[in-house]
């Protein structure tokens, strides 16, 4: 004991001469304000000889750290589009330094308990709790969330707390490790305006939700403008691109039976654009390992101003505004993601796509043909987990069926999940049978159509060693929506 009171003492010496030192943030003490969101919390004597207090403080850390984070930072699946749910993370650090003098000590002491931070615009605690975990996590990376809901009266929208909390947020963008964005259409203005000149170049996990960015303002988002030029590739990168060139003009020639039953009459193939839009140099991002966007407009131009090298799990949420009848057959810009993924040499294992919306019985459009001509590329040959939900069809499945004599597509597939496709009976069984012995490991789908009945050779299947489901949901006569 006489090894952890040195210890201790020399925390706690740490801890006052901090306080003494503590500056001003945005004109308030960092402490101030926190009976607030404590008043729940009475502090109360607590015995550092306890058997707990006996742990070596390193165990004490490691127990902290699992009640603040918990198992998972957001906790929600990792293909899914993330935003923490709770107005809160797992544990608040100031329960922690309520409890007593020793834990006091530890808490103020270790940043990295300071580094989640959740801002909520509807919940005036957070306003206080805001610059006091700022403060406290000192220069440590951080996971960032800011959940900014819609306000009925967007004149009314800003009243100074907030306003001042929101910059304060923002300024902390350099620092984020993962940062995550909930921001309604009436705040986007004001979002573009207010961040910060230099971007969070250490970004490993990025997601932003932004329902109402209209084509016409989307060009303004900051993740186009919020950009600098970045350096050359190098000459091994540029040869990297022309044999992937040369490859898919060679699959082009060599599979044209292949590409003619694919099509089944669809328009042709749009034709790929240039690696980067006119006037938008891209933004290198190192380290950025997970992107998830959710958004009712085309993304190419967004899509083809990232340079991401380290991007694994890529999310796609395109939903369709009803108020909005040229979005209903808008594509979310395969041919830039292609691009970037060109551009980037990264290799995406993950990949989700939605196309939600839908008004009346008319369900916004896929391109499939867009989405298969990505797919089928070398680049996504790293693809492990596919999901995809919408209204797909026949052509989707048969894209990925693999063909005697022919090139697979994704030869790494292990997961297939096809949510909303409107397919011939048999189809499926053929994409998946094809795949068997393969690698592929679990593939669910979700048919739609009018009888059940329709696809009794789909529902039946059953392939050893892999995990097949398949489902078929009744429609909804009003809406020809899946009911369920």
């Amino acid at each position: 004991m006489e090894y952890q009171n040195n210890t201790v003492m020399g925390i706690t010496a740490t801890l006052r001469d901090e306080e003494r030192q503590a500056t001003i943030v945005d004109g308030e003490s960092p402490m101030e304000g926190l009976e607030m969101f404590t008043a729940d919390i009475a502090p109360k004597d607590r015995d550092n000889a306890s058997l707990i207090n006996k742990l070596p403080i390193e165990l004490l850390l490691e127990i902290f750290w699992d009640y603040v984070h918990g198992e998972d930072i957001c906790p929600v699946p990792s293909h899914a589009y993330k935003i923490p749910t709770s107005c809160r993370s797992s544990g608040d650090p100031v329960r922690i330094s309520h409890v007593c003098s020793l834990w006091r000590a530890i808490a103020f002491s270790n940043p990295t308990l300071w580094s989640t931070i959740y801002f909520n615009t509807t919940v005036t605690n957070h306003y206080s709790r805001l610059s006091h975990h700022i403060h406290r996590s000192g220069s440590v990376p951080l996971t960032l969330t800011i959940d900014m809901q819609r306000i009925r009266r967007p004149k009314l929208l800003q009243p100074a707390a907030m306003q001042k909390a929101l910059q304060s947020a923002l300024a902390q963008l350099p620092r984020c490790r993962r940062l995550y964005l909930n921001f309604s259409w009436e705040m986007q203005t004001w979002l573009v305006q207010n961040l910060p000149p230099t971007p969070p170049l250490h970004l490993e996990e990025f997601s932003a939700y932004i329902p109402g960015w209209s084509s016409g303002s989307r060009s303004t988002l900051k993740l186009c403008t919020y950009l600098h030029s970045s350096p050359a590739p190098p000459r091994r990168q540029v040869e990297g691109r022309a044999r992937v060139r040369a490859h898919d003009r060679a699959a082009r020639a060599a599979h044209p039976a292949r590409r003619a039953r694919r099509r089944d009459g669809r328009l042709p193939l749009a034709r790929r654009p240039r690696a980067l839009p006119d006037g938008s140099p891209a933004l290198r991002l190192e380290h950025l390992r997970s992107l998830s966007l959710s958004t009712m407009g085309n993304l190419a131009t967004t899509l083809g101003s990232l340079t991401l090298p380290s991007l694994a799990e890529l999310t796609l949420d395109h939903f369709w505004d009803m108020g909005h009848a040229g979005v209903l057959h808008a594509d979310v810009g395969w041919a830039a993601l292609r691009g970037m993924v060109e551009r980037s040499a990264c290799r995406i294992q993950r990949l989700t796509y939605k196309r939600n919306g839908g008004n009346g019985g008319e369900d916004p459009c896929v391109a499939e043909d867009d989405l298969l001509h990505a797919l089928e590329s070398p680049l996504f040959d790293a693809l492990a987990y596919l999901s995809l939900e919408g209204s797909f069809g026949d052509a989707t499945l048969v894209g990925l069926t693999v063909l005697p004599g022919h090139r697979r597509t994704l030869p790494g597939l292990k997961s297939l999940e096809v949510k909303g496709c409107w397919s011939t009976d048999g189809v499926w069984s053929e994409l998946v049978v094809s795949r068997c012995g393969q690698g592929l490991e679990s593939a669910h789908i979700l048919l739609r159509g009018p009888s059940q009945s329709n696809f009794c050779r789909d529902m039946m299947l059953v392939v050893p060693g892999v995990d097949v489901h398949a489902e078929w949901r009744e429609l909804d006569h009003k809406t020809g929506l899946a009911l369920g």
